[in-house]
């Protein structure tokens, strides 16, 4: 991308470039070296797994969160390619308030916030109202794998009280679906929980639930 880029410019001789892929910081192209004003991001992917939250992950997830985290940490800091495209970027766009956050403290550069994922606009912009006494309920999308920390959520459920009614949608699918669902059963929460897959769901949940929840470390 980046050859076609440059035979690019010497035929429109950009004014700015803008790197867009994907939101983590790994990957900041080179278009920063064509010598005009580089904007990058939205960039994020700085955020870790919490140290304290690894043994509820289990081995396996304990293993493979804490050593991403680990080499998170170090390709931040000491990339080449990274420390380069920061140095050079005229503006840096991050994806949350951690990446804003860890970019000031590392760097020492500014930015300014630009989210990385968003939806449409609902046709009717007000949400039907819930009947008195109704049921919470909770909606939460993502892949069932380690990243995605769904146990922290059915744990903090299990934790209150019986007086309290929710119910717990899960839309996706992913190695932990059963592992968390008997994780569900075993807090006593199985009942107020339901498990689907695919995006139609997903979108037909949305207009029917509260909140959601999303306790993914990205």
């Amino acid at each position: 991308m980046y050859r076609r880029a440059r035979e690019l410019h010497r035929d429109v001789h950009f004014d700015l470039v803008h790197q867009v892929t994907i939101a983590g910081f790994r990957e900041p192209g080179y278009l920063w070296k064509l010598g005009i004003p580089f904007v990058w991001g939205p960039v994020g992917g700085t955020q870790n797994y919490p140290w304290r939250f690894l043994p509820r992950a289990g081995v396996a997830g304990a293993i493979r969160e804490g050593g991403r985290g680990l080499l998170n940490v170090l390709e931040f800091r000491f990339s080449p390619r990274v420390r380069a495209a920061t140095r050079r970027a005229a503006a840096i766009l991050a994806a949350n308030s951690t990446a804003r956050r860890d970019f000031e403290n590392v760097h020492g550069r500014s930015t300014c916030i630009m989210p990385a994922t968003g939806s449409e606009a609902p046709a009717d912009k007000t949400p039907p109202a819930a009947p008195p006494h109704a049921s919470l309920r909770i909606l939460w999308c993502g892949e069932l794998g380690h990243h995605k920390a769904l146990h922290l959520l059915i744990d903090a459920l299990a934790g209150l009280p019986e007086t309290v009614s929710y119910e717990l949608r899960v839309v996706g699918s992913g190695p932990l679906e059963r592992r968390w669902k008997r994780r569900a059963a075993r807090a006593g929460i199985a009942a107020r929980c339901t498990c689907r897959a695919g995006l139609s769901t997903a979108k037909s949940c949305v207009s029917t639930n509260g909140p959601t929840s999303s306790p993914s470390r990205a």
